[in-house]
């Protein structure tokens, strides 16, 4: 009787972790977040509020203070697919005194 091998690569899915600059905007200010995969990405998708940010695909994006909200991010590695933490950004009350 014959026999055969198989040989089986598996990749592990992407750790992904997000962190901010600052997660309370100031008025008309900006965070950057960053995203960092394990195994390296070469590709992110971002979402704000669990939406797509359309054209967004490196490890950085710059959020300003109108478009606060929640974020994560998602790497894709062999066909595996990571989500990293959530951050929530907020914006500062402008300040009027």
């Amino acid at each position: 009787s014959a026999s055969a091998s198989i040989t089986v690569d598996v990749t592990p899915l992407p750790v992904v972790t997000l962190s901010a600059s600052v997660t309370a905007i100031p008025a008309g200010g900006t965070s950057t977040l960053t995203a960092t995969s394990n195994p390296a990405a070469t590709s992110f998708i971002w979402r704000r509020n669990g939406t797509i940010v359309i054209g967004a695909t490196g490890n950085t994006l710059i959020v300003t203070d109108s478009e606060a909200g929640d974020y994560t991010a998602e790497a894709v590695v062999g066909g595996c697919a990571g989500v990293s933490n959530m951050i929530t950004l907020t914006v500062l009350p402008a300040n009027f005194s």
